[in-house]
């Protein structure tokens, strides 16, 4: 038999074979595939919703960057703060400096004495808020000895301030002594034995002319 020609009796059985497997589906099964589709559409938007919820999540790196961007930006702030007032105490100990080299400034360096003080004050007040903002850890060490070292230079300076004005009081009081006795020495010098008062001149002169 010819390959390419078909046998016109065997034509029925194939095309009942094809008919078989053809599926048919009824009305019940067409109901239960479509519930089925539903489910999965349903399903297919939760796990969207879901996935969409979670997307926040994802936001939190960059939300953390800003906080310790921010974070650092603060503790430059606090830093830069802290060095503005150490440099407003350095300007008023050079004008007290100025001033002391002179005793007669003495009412002039006590009123300076007073900005000082008010100034390390504000510079104390700038160190204790920089290093609140800081972590423990070497760094935070480092200004914590840093700082100590500039207050124990700022209380030296203060004491010998101190020092220099209770001298100068004192030569102050030395000098004024010193005035005043001399001005009663004068005084008693011009009040002196030999001088008579208008009435004890003329009875000398009266007494006189009887001698005579």
């Amino acid at each position: 038999m010819n390959p390419s020609t078909v046998d016109e009796d065997t034509q029925p059985h194939a095309l009942a074979e094809n008919i078989d497997n053809i599926r048919v589906e009824s009305p019940s099964a067409r109901q239960q595939s479509n519930r089925l589709t539903a489910q999965d559409e349903e399903s297919s938007v939760d796990h969207d919703k879901n996935e969409t919820d979670k997307q926040p999540e994802t936001l939190a790196p960059p939300r953390r960057i800003a906080t310790e961007r921010g974070k650092s930006e603060k503790i430059e702030r606090l830093r830069q703060r802290r060095i503005t007032a150490l440099c407003a105490v350095t300007r008023q100990r050079n004008a007290l400096s100025a001033l002391m080299t002179n005793s007669n400034n003495l009412h002039l360096v006590k009123l300076e004495l007073n900005q000082l003080e008010e100034r390390f004050i504000e510079y104390r007040r700038a160190c204790d808020s920089h290093l609140k903002e800081l972590t423990e850890g070497v760094a935070k060490d480092a200004v914590i000895e840093h700082n100590k070292l500039k207050e124990e230079d700022i209380a030296k300076y203060l004491s010998q301030v101190s020092y220099w004005i209770t001298e100068a009081e004192y030569n102050l009081s030395d000098r004024l002594d010193s005035l005043s006795s001399k001005a009663s020495n004068r005084t008693r010098h011009l009040i002196s034995p030999a001088y008579q008062s208008p009435v004890q001149a003329r009875q000398s002169f009266l007494l006189g002319n009887k001698k005579g």
